[in-house]
């Protein structure tokens, strides 16, 4: 790259960012998920290849990733709660999936939330892995990506992603 300024002086600014191409198509790929009153859900089924590796996976999501994009606007009552929760669907072979909230697809340091399991409310000491719950808090308004994972993936990866919006308090005004 050689950048010339006809007076010899001058500044410049250059931004460049290393995409890896399989993450680019899953993201370009993503699946528009629409929410009405604050929920939408999709049936999915993971693939074999593997382009991302969320931060709760151990070692690395060994699954295919699906990913969902979902729009918050400026008037849907900002700050949100948003749960995403993905379960493997009965006969399938997603015993163990994954979800993770990027503010930006193809960033993994953008990573919000991510989770690999849940727990019961009536036996919080045993840990669950499936289905796998994650909430985060949703401050400004733009496109989420909920990426769906798992390990130990077999032939038929088959969920159900469920999402879910609703208010969140606002910190008190003299908590600063």
């Amino acid at each position: 790259l050689r950048l010339f300024s006809e007076s010899g002086a001058g500044s410049y600014e250059v931004e460049l960012s290393a995409v890896n191409s399989a993450v680019l198509e899953a993201c370009e790929a993503g699946s528009p998920l629409a929410l009405v009153n604050g929920s939408g859900n999709a049936l999915g089924q993971l693939g074999l290849d593997s382009a991302m590796a969320p931060s709760c996976t151990p070692g690395a999501g060994d699954g295919g990733e699906r990913v969902y994009l979902v729009e918050i606007g400026p008037d849907d009552g900002l700050p949100l709660l948003l749960t995403a929760r993905v379960e493997g669907q009965v006969g399938g072979t997603l015993g163990d999936p994954a979800v993770s909230v990027r503010s930006n697809c193809q960033s993994a340091l953008s990573e919000i939330g991510c989770s690999n399991g849940s727990v019961s409310a009536q036996d919080p000491l045993f840990p669950r892995m499936n289905p796998a719950i994650t909430r985060v808090a949703i401050e400004e308004p733009g496109t989420y990506a909920i990426i769906v994972d798992g390990s130990s993936v077999g032939p038929r990866a088959n969920f159900q992603l469920d999402v879910e919006t609703a208010p969140l308090a606002r910190a008190p005004r003299n908590d600063s």
